[in-house]
């Protein structure tokens, strides 16, 4: 499945979708940016915690975005493109 369904169907999952297009209805841009890809990283986190059997013995928040990425695919929460890899 392609990422960008897969994040729709995370963010219909575990968000409220009217909340959802209301925070990100943004005048500024980087507000727009900041706003999305915090929502990007809680869907991220609930997908982690959801495939861990005891959500304790890590603390998910303490690890930067492109480690959670990386871990979430180990869990098999996500999928990424072979021909595109992961970041570095």
């Amino acid at each position: 499945m392609p990422v960008k369904k897969q994040l729709k169907k995370v963010v219909k999952r575990f968000f409220d979708f009217p909340t959802l297009i209301h925070h990100l209805n943004a005048e500024d841009p980087l507000a727009l940016v900041i706003r999305g890809h915090l929502y990007v990283e809680a869907a991220l986190i609930k997908q982690i915690e959801s495939a861990l059997v005891n959500k304790n013995a890590v603390d998910i928040a303490a690890l930067r975005f492109p480690m959670k990425i990386k871990l979430a695919v180990a869990l098999g929460r996500l999928t990424v493109p072979m021909s595109g890899g992961l970041p570095h």
